[in-house]
C-alpha cells in the first residue's frame, strides 16, 4: 500500500467488496447444494474471507468472515433460511470460517507492517546516500542543504524546516541521538506516533561542539517510525560535516 493511501479507505472498501461478494457466491451455490457438501461451500468462502483480508487487512477480513458465516448459515445448513444451526459439524464450520478471518487478517497486517518498514527503510537509505554523495564531492553549503532538507521533509511529514546556529533558548522537544522523543506531546495515528504538532528539534553536532540546531514543523499527524527519526539524525550529521569547516554559521530555511 502507498504511503499517501489511506489504510480506513482501503479497509472499507474490501469490508463492503467482501461482504456482497460473500452473500453472492452463498447465494449462487444454493442450487449446487445436492451435488456439494458444506465443506467445498466453507472452502469457496474462505477464498472471498483470504481475498478480503490480504488486500483490506484486519477489519476486511472480519467483516467478510461474519458475513460469510452467517451467509453459510443462512444458505447451507439446515433448516435453510434460518440462523439456526441442527447438525454440529456446520457449528463448527461457521465458527471456523470466523476464525480465518480473524486469521488472515492479522497476518495481512503484519504483513503490511514489514512492507511498510522495507519501504521506509529503502527511502531513508536513498536520501541519506544523496546527501553523503555531495558531501563526498565537496558540494557547496546551499546544495547540500538542500538534499539535507529534502530528505528530512519526506521522511518526517514536514511543512517546513529550518537551520538554526547556536544553542538559544529553546523549549521544544528534542529528538535524541537513539531516534527517541523523550518529551512533548504523545499523539498515536494508529499506524504510530506522530511528531509533536508544535514540532521538534535535533541538535547539530561535530566533535563534541554544537554548531545548532534543525528545527522541524510537521505538515499534519503522520506516524513518523524511530527509524525514521534515526535517519534525520543522520541527515544533521551530514549537515554537520559541511558547516562545521565554516567560520561563521548563518541560519538557513
Amino acid at each position: 500500500m502507498a504511503r499517501n493511501e489511506d489504510p480506513n479507505d482501503a479497509a472499507r472498501l474490501w469490508s463492503a467488496f467482501g461482504a456482497i461478494a460473500a452473500v453472492a457466491i452463498a447465494g449462487l451455490l444454493v442450487p449446487l447444494r445436492s451435488t456439494i457438501d458444506n465443506t467445498n461451500v466453507a472452502l469457496v468462502l474462505v477464498l472471498v474471507i483470504v481475498a478480503a483480508a490480504s488486500f483490506g487487512g484486519r477489519v476486511a477480513g472480519v467483516t467478510t468472515s461474519i458475513v460469510a458465516a452467517l451467509s453459510f448459515n443462512f444458505f447451507h445448513t439446515e433448516p435453510h433460511y434460518s440462523l439456526r444451526i441442527s447438525d454440529r459439524f456446520d457449528i463448527i464450520t461457521t465458527v471456523l470460517l470466523v476464525v480465518v478471518g480473524l486469521v488472515v487478517g492479522e497476518i495481512a497486517v503484519l504483513s503490511h507492517r514489514h512492507e511498510v518498514v522495507a519501504d521506509e527503510h529503502a527511502t531513508g537509505a536513498r536520501h541519506l546516500e544523496r546527501v553523503a554523495a555531495l558531501v563526498a564531492q565537496g558540494a557547496d553549503e546551499d546544495d547540500v542543504w538542500e538534499a539535507v532538507r529534502a530528505g528530512l521533509t519526506a521522511e518526517m511529514g514536514l511543512e517546513s524546516c529550518r537551520f538554526d546556529p547556536g544553542l538559544g533558548l529553546s523549549h521544544l522537544p528534542r529528538i535524541e541521538r537513539d531516534g527517541r522523543l523523550v518529551e512533548g506531546e504523545k499523539y498515536f495515528t494508529g499506524g504510530g506516533f506522530a511528531l509533536p504538532s508544535g514540532g521538534v528539534e535535533i541538535l547539530v553536532e561535530r566533535n563534541g561542539a554544537t554548531l545548532g540546531r534543525l528545527v522541524l514543523e510537521p505538515a499534519e499527524r503522520r506516524a513518523v517510525s524511530r527509524d525514521q527519526r534515526r535517519v534525520a539524525i543522520a541527515l544533521a550529521d551530514q549537515l554537520a560535516l559541511v558547516l562545521g569547516a565554516r567560520e561563521v554559521l548563518h541560519p538557513l530555511a
